[in-house]
């Protein structure tokens, strides 16, 4: 795809996500809950809606998330305890947050399917945008429709673990009917409880999906550009006395589809297939009970499929990141993981310098009170670009979150972020400033309504890629 002026930024979180933000490391979960570390069990958290390659959007919030039937560790072994109708109260447990919590008298109870659990669920959405393309100027609003019907198959087993799962997104534009998508997905996760202190984790997913307009890599096609991710994820997990062992690998293969340009002809894609794959091996120690300390590695290899793209570039590159770290947990209410480091990144083509630098992540959680969550995050990584003659771009990502329990089920949420992207090779720099309200509105185990806000504004060297967007949203979701 030609460059035209334009650069990539993806989802943090999930090893190597579309688009190459390389930002997974060793927090990232084999399976679809990209905030959940390596201690969370694979499971499926269908309105974590993943941000698309490029794009700046904030995920829709659908929560309180449909989760799976509660589990607590136990001797190594997993309980299952399933919700009743006669509940109370329940106190909050260690480490959990306002998100996380559990609250049984309002969880779906779900189909009992031989040894398995059903949950199917279907959510209407509508949203209001106020600059569907994303342009400095001539903004054009529109009113989008989404239907977003799904499905979790849960495994009701002592020890171990399957889930397989589908859901889709079908948005329908009121007047713009060109930017209409048809974005699903579906697969299959597992934990294997191999002994005591270690186990086993794996999940495979196919997934459909479109290129928002707010991407730094739109190519400006009459359609939105969709794509294809086969996501392959696995990790193993290994206690010895004090020392913790994790070991994560990533692979995903690419495709993207050609679309028709505005003006005739079509829009050649097929330079952006690619193979992403990551390997991170993390050890760690356990200095005193709840605090570790921990050094990491990872090796990264992108391999495009065509010798050069659209630009003469050939874009296939490999790099590593080396990190030292600490985890800690005091009592509950504050906890976190920090690292820093240093990630290289080095490219085929002559042209491209290899870009390297400074590794750092953060993330700390403190539960203020049982009924407010405040969690800081900060990122660092190195991000794949289609922009002409840049190699790709260091990306910076602040974030701040509260979460807040009005009521035992209306939850209020505060999201403000600020992402940097620096392009090496040429004169770009990108400033995003996103800031977000919602509220969560739990009528019963079967009934949930949302409400949200969301205002991006992108300040960038290039005026072209400026741009700022509101998005309200009100949603529906039926479950059982």
């Amino acid at each position: 795809a030609a460059g035209g002026g334009t650069a990539t930024e993806s989802q943090l979180a999930q090893a190597t996500t579309p688009g190459g933000e390389d930002q997974g490391g060793v927090q990232s979960t084999p399976g679809y809950q990209p905030q959940g570390g390596i201690q969370s069990t694979p499971g499926y958290q269908p309105q974590t809606e993943e941000t698309q390659p490029g794009t700046e959007r904030m995920p829709r919030p659908m929560s309180p998330l449909l989760r799976l039937p509660p589990r607590r560790e136990a001797g190594g072994e997993y309980l299952i305890e399933e919700p009743t109708e006669d509940v109370s109260y329940v106190e909050p447990e260690r480490g959990e947050t306002v998100a996380s919590r559990v609250r049984p008298e309002l969880e779906p109870f779900g189909v009992r399917v031989g040894s398995f659990l059903f949950f199917p669920w279907v959510t209407g959405e509508e949203e209001f945008n106020s600059n569907i393309f994303a342009t400095p100027d001539d903004e054009k609003s529109d009113l989008i429709h989404h239907v977003e019907p799904g499905f979790i198959l849960d495994s009701n087993w002592n020890r171990h673990r399957l889930t397989l799962r589908a859901d889709a997104d079908l948005g329908f534009y009121t007047d713009n009917d060109s930017e209409d998508f048809k974005d699903y997905r579906a697969g299959v996760a597992g934990r294997l409880d191999v002994m005591r202190g270690a186990y086993l984790t794996g999940s495979a997913d196919y997934k459909h999906l479109h290129e928002e307009r707010s991407s730094p890599d739109d190519v400006g096609g009459s359609e939105p550009t969709e794509f294809d991710d086969i996501a392959l994820r696995a990790a193993y997990v290994q206690q010895f006395g004090r020392f913790r062992a994790r070991l994560l690998g990533s692979f995903d293969a690419l495709d993207f589809q050609d679309v028709p340009a505005g003006g005739g002809g079509t829009i050649d894609n097929d330079d952006r297939d690619r193979y992403e794959a990551e390997g991170t091996l993390r050890v760690g120690y356990e200095i005193v009970p709840d605090y570790e300390t921990y050094v990491q590695g990872s090796y990264n290899m992108r391999d495009y499929q065509r010798a050069l793209d659209d630009n003469g570039f050939n874009r296939d590159s490999h790099g590593f990141a080396a990190d030292a770290g600490v985890e800690v947990d005091f009592g509950g209410i504050l906890f976190g993981d920090f690292f820093v480091g240093y990630r290289q990144q080095e490219y085929s083509d002559p042209a491209f310098d290899t870009i390297d630098g400074l590794d750092a992540g953060a993330t700390l959680t403190w539960n203020v009170t049982p009924l407010t969550t405040v969690v800081g995050t900060v990122k660092r990584s190195i991000g794949e670009t289609i922009q002409s003659g840049s190699a790709g771009y260091t990306g910076t990502e602040l974030d701040l979150s509260i979460d807040h329990e009005l009521l035992r089920n209306l939850i209020l949420g505060l999201d403000v972020t600020y992402i940097n992207r620096d392009y090496d090779g040429i004169d770009r720099s990108d400033d995003v400033y996103q800031a977000g309200i919602d509220a969560n509105y739990m009528m019963n185990r079967n009934i949930y309504v949302t409400a949200s806000y969301q205002y991006t504004d992108r300040r960038s060297t290039v005026g072209d890629a400026e741009y700022s967007q509101h998005i309200a949203l009100v949603g529906l979701k039926l479950q059982y």
